[in-house]
């Protein structure tokens, strides 16, 4: 065998190990955080939220029901947080991309890529804290609020 061929096959051999470890982890992750969010509580009915502790009920003073908000107010809260609204099923990948080549390009969090949809989950069922799993957390309850609500 060729002496020059051995340190690239010994480099493909542990890569490829290295590469099969990091996938196996990542897979087992993200199914341990999908098993975690299967259980999130119905967002029609009275709870909590977990981010600022509030109350969403009818009972409460400070409930308004979606009929007596102006459509004015949902029309420009779409233009301005989440313009493809309508067309995307929780996640815009385009956005994302461009926010993950933003905020490698100036070196910190510049830019965010979250949907309407992915804020909701974060402040219905999450926390302020910034984390991977976070992450990994909301687009799993995204997902299923896709999947129970109507645009």
């Amino acid at each position: 065998m060729d002496e020059r061929k051995r340190p690239f096959r010994k480099f493909l051999k542990y890569g490829f190990f290295a590469g099969c470890i990091g996938f196996l982890f990542f897979a087992s992750y993200g199914a341990f955080i999908y098993w975690q969010t299967q259980t999130i509580k119905d967002p029609k009915k009275c709870f909590t939220t977990s981010m600022y502790k509030i109350n969403l009920c009818p009972g409460n003073s400070n409930y308004v029901r979606y009929k007596n908000v102006p459509q004015h107010f949902f029309q420009s809260l779409i233009l301005s947080e989440d313009a493809s609204f309508y067309s995307h099923k929780g996640f815009d990948w385009f956005e994302i991309k461009e926010s993950f080549r933003r905020n490698i390009q100036e070196r910190k969090f510049s830019r965010g890529g979250s949907t309407l949809t992915q804020q909701l989950a974060k402040n219905l069922y999450l926390t302020k804290e910034k984390t991977l799993s976070g992450k990994f957390k909301e687009f799993f309850i995204a997902k299923q609020i896709e999947k129970r609500l109507s645009k």
